[in-house]
């Protein structure tokens, strides 16, 4: 008698540890699921970033000399700019090299041709964008606003598809040029902002 109430018990307690284990797994499954949806959101957003640059014209100053590298700095927690790096690694645009850089210091920006900054740091737009002052950077963000803050580009997201909106009075004033090739692909482009 005293076997089987020992064996009950071992058994009630692995029924308990089996039920808390499929309770832990069933909690994580909906994080791993999420997580892998950002990843793969950061892929396609990572790979929009480098189909830009070579739609966009920079005035002769954005660049130090014709072999300078099209630079994009990232600022952004997360795996983006390793994502952007395997996209861009060994290609050219336009006979210049792609450069990815992940943008720790605001001043950092002021030498950049594109600047992507995720809804994590939106915070940090202003700071950013005080640090580009007039020179001629793309930026590119994902968050509500953006563009009225003064952003070019604006992820967004319709019907489960990653679109884009351009903000060209932004990009004229900067001396930037996108072309209407990437205007027609855009969502929206806003004027008078």
């Amino acid at each position: 008698m005293g076997e089987l109430r020992r064996h009950t018990a071992r058994l009630r307690r692995y029924a308990a540890i089996a039920i808390a284990a499929l309770t832990l797994i069933g909690a994580a499954a909906p994080s791993a699921v999420a997580q892998e949806t950002e990843q793969r959101e950061y892929q396609i957003k990572a790979a929009f970033l480098y189909n830009f640059v070579k739609f966009i014209d920079w005035p002769a100053p954005a660049f130090a000399d014709a072999a300078s590298p099209i630079v994009i700095g990232i600022s952004c927690p997360g795996s983006v700019d390793t994502q952007l790096g395997a996209i861009v690694k060994d290609r050219k645009v336009n006979g210049r090299e792609v450069v990815v850089r992940n943008i720790v210091r605001a001043e950092d920006a002021a030498t950049l041709q594109v600047l992507f900054i995720c809804s994590a740091n939106q915070a940090r737009f202003t700071q950013l964008k005080a640090a580009i002052g007039g020179t001629a950077v793309v930026t590119v963000g994902e968050s509500d606003g953006f563009l009225a803050a003064g952003g070019m580009i604006n992820f967004v997201v319709v019907d489960d598809r990653i679109r884009f909106e351009i903000n060209a009075d932004v990009a004229d004033r900067a001396g930037i040029k996108i072309s209407a090739q990437l205007q027609k692909l855009a969502l929206a482009v806003r004027k008078g902002m």
